[in-house]
């Protein structure tokens, strides 16, 4: 499984934690060599109040909204040398996100999951909810980013692994994402008891065993872990957190019924509270 990185759509509401979903973007676009491309969903012209000069004389807001989105660019010496564009919509929130995102072919979306402007209700705009609607409709992966981390980079990985088919083509596109940045993978395994007691954990020891050594094999850095706990989201953002990780992948939908990692509410609490950027990749058809 490969995702080959050249159109990035990034949804900007002007709060902190979309424009740390921007640098984050940056980061990959400069390395990847990708385009970038801005959506922001119009509010009405009360909520820019404090985000743009006089915006209470303007009669052309799209304009000034076009021209903030701009500045936002060129003030951020972290974007430079990237190529942008801007799209300014009206609509429902996550389903202007997918759709922008199909209509320009994005390869990839990198969005805040919370709002933290405090201004007006443009807080609203990238809530937990909505960042989870955008993955579940999502045609390609998406980084979600609850906060930005400093320093900006990709170099400790985490890979929360069962054992189903489904999961296992994340470790090629781990691999492909550790070497690009010269990251380490961290491949973790969550089961719960009653996990253990439906399935032989010597059989998923082996099997973790086997994607360390293929990842080892290709050239990559590997670390492995083991947890038994009842909360698997829990104890993934926790180990997350114990490496410093820099990146979460996972995937949003699976077969197995026996650890249904990251699927449902797991997903959800991953994606909205899991302090390093997570993203979310969609299996593809075998």
């Amino acid at each position: 499984m490969s995702i080959k990185v050249q159109k990035i759509l990034v949804p900007i509401d002007f709060s902190d934690i979309s424009l740390g979903a921007l640098d984050h973007a940056g980061l990959i676009a400069r390395t990847t060599g990708a385009s970038i491309n801005i959506l922001h969903i119009m509010e009405p012209i009360e909520e820019y109040v404090g985000v743009l000069p006089d915006v209470s004389k303007t009669d052309d807001l799209e304009s000034r909204i076009r021209g903030k989105l701009e500045d936002v660019v060129k003030q951020d010496d972290q974007l430079q040398g990237i190529n942008f564009n801007y799209s300014i919509k009206k609509g429902k929130i996550h389903n202007l996100i997918n759709e922008t995102a199909k209509e320009q072919q994005a390869d990839l979306i990198v969005m805040g999951t919370h709002g933290s402007s405090g201004i007006g209700n443009l807080g609203k705009f990238i809530l937990g909810s909505n960042a989870y609607r955008v993955v579940h409709g999502a045609g390609c992966s998406v980084i979600t980013i609850r906060e930005k981390k400093d320093p900006m980079q990709i170099k400790e990985i985490v890979l929360p692994l069962d054992i189903t088919k489904e999961t296992r083509q994340k470790v090629a596109l781990a691999i492909e994402w550790a070497k690009q940045y010269q990251a380490r993978v961290h491949v973790v395994s969550v089961s719960t008891l009653l996990d253990e007691y439906m399935m032989d954990k010597s059989k998923i020891k082996f099997q973790l065993n086997n994607v360390a050594d293929e990842i080892k094999g290709a050239g990559v850095e590997v670390a492995m872990k083991m947890i038994t706990q009842e909360s698997i989201a829990n104890s993934v953002m926790e180990y997350a957190d114990s490496v410093n990780a820099d990146l979460m992948i996972i995937m949003t939908r699976q077969e197995a019924k026996w650890n249904e990692l990251f699927v449902g509410s797991s997903a959800r609490k991953v994606i909205s509270e899991a302090n390093v950027p997570v993203m979310s990749v969609r299996p593809q058809e075998q």
